[in-house]
This record gives C-alpha cells, sequence and structure tokens, in this order.
C-alpha cells in the first residue's frame, strides 16, 4: 500500500525526466535546486541546528528555492546550463558547486492557469564550510535585492520536538512558497534523510495545512 502524501500540490504532478524531454518539449521548462549541509552549530549551546538548507525570499514575498526558467530546451541550453545560469544570477554560486546529472532529483508538470509548466528539481549537499562560502557570495548576485531579495535557512533543530505545535520547521511550513516549492522542500528533506516519511507526515498536520 502506497504510503499517504499530503503535501503533494494537485497543481504538480511528478514525471520522469525523461518523460518531459520527449512528450512535454513545447512546454516551458524551469529548474531549482536545494543546497544543503549538515550543521555542528547549536542553538543556546545545547539544541543541535542539525542541517544547513538554503532558501531564498523572492521578489514576491514567497519562499522558493533559487533557480528559473530553461531559454531553450530544445538544443541551445541544457537543463543542467539553465539551472546553473540561474544560480549564478540569483545566488552567485561558484562554478565549483554547478548541478550535474547527479544532483537531479525529481521533475514535476505543473498547471499554471491555462498554461504547463516542467519544473526539474535538484538536490546537492556540501560541507558545512562550503555551505557558509556559498551564503557569504550571494549579496555579490546579479538578481540581489531584485528577483532575490534575502536568504534564509530552513529551521530543522529541535529534532525531539519536531512535531510540536510551534516547533520551528512547523512554524516554517506555514508561509507561503512560490508554485510547489513546499512539496519540493518536503521531499527533498525526506529524500535527504533529515526527516523521516512518518516524521514529516506529523509536522505538516501540525502546520495546519491538514485537517
Amino acid at each position: 500500500m502506497d504510503r499517504p502524501c499530503l503535501w503533494k500540490d494537485p497543481n504538480a504532478v511528478a514525471i520522469s525526466k525523461e518523460e518531459s524531454l520527449t512528450s512535454m518539449r513545447d512546454c516551458k521548462h524551469a529548474a531549482h535546486a536545494m543546497i544543503y549541509s549538515f550543521s555542528s552549530k547549536s542553538l543556546f549551546g545545547r539544541i543541535p541546528m542539525q542541517h544547513n538548507i538554503l532558501i531564498t525570499m523572492r521578489f514576491d514575498g514567497t519562499f522558493g528555492f533559487p533557480g528559473g526558467l530553461i531559454n531553450n530546451i530544445e538544443g541551445s541550453e541544457s537543463i543542467e546550463d539553465g539551472l546553473n545560469r540561474e544560480l549564478r544570477e540569483e545566488i552567485n554560486l561558484d562554478l565549483r558547486f554547478f548541478m550535474t546529472e547527479n544532483e537531479y532529483f525529481r521533475s514535476y508538470l505543473q498547471t499554471l492557469g491555462k498554461g504547463k509548466l516542467v519544473n526539474h528539481f535538484y538536490l546537492k549537499q556540501v560541507s558545512e564550510s562550503e555551505f557558509f562560502d556559498i551564503e557569504k557570495r550571494c549579496i555579490d548576485a546579479g538578481d540581489w535585492g531584485t528577483e532575490t531579495l534575502g536568504i534564509v535557512r530552513v529551521p530543522v533543530q529541535e529534532k525531539a520536538g519536531y512535531h510540536q505545535k510551534n516547533s520551528p520547521i512547523v512554524n516554517f511550513l506555514r508561509h507561503n512558497f512560490v508554485g510547489n516549492a513546499k512539496q519540493e522542500l518536503v521531499e527533498g528533506m525526506i529524500k535527504c534523510d533529515i526527516f523521516s516519511h512518518d516524521e514529516m507526515l506529523k509536522i505538516w498536520k501540525m502546520s495546519g495545512r491538514v485537517k
């Protein structure tokens, strides 16, 4: 029996990358990336921060992962090339950390009004010191202060009380996210073993998104 997926966006259907590049070439394509690391820091000197996950505050006031539209899926720009171009523009990502096919995780077909968008999602783990370097470079990005208004770390500390009513991750999921970025975050955290599927179910229910 399939496990329940309460966080599934009704307007975003998971599809394979291969399918998207064959039968959906007429759709617009976009790509985004979740960059994360382990954290050695502790809150108040006693609560492990667990992990660092980078997410951005967008120009429209919502949270979302860095990335954007692919210019020409037909030939001049591959998904990874387009994603890395957007990552350079939005967070000034150093080429040492550019995404490859090895970081690909999942693709989604999104319905946006009368149109459709294929969104490709990537996961990249870096070291803690590399994560800090990536953060520091963000303010020199070309889109800093326009498309990208800030960067935020997703609060995943207090693992023992993760599903409590006002735990950090529960509160964070109550914010507004662009498109299906909330679904990407949840599924990315499960894939990266930051939370288990069962832990995420409790978190999601407590966030108030499911009654």
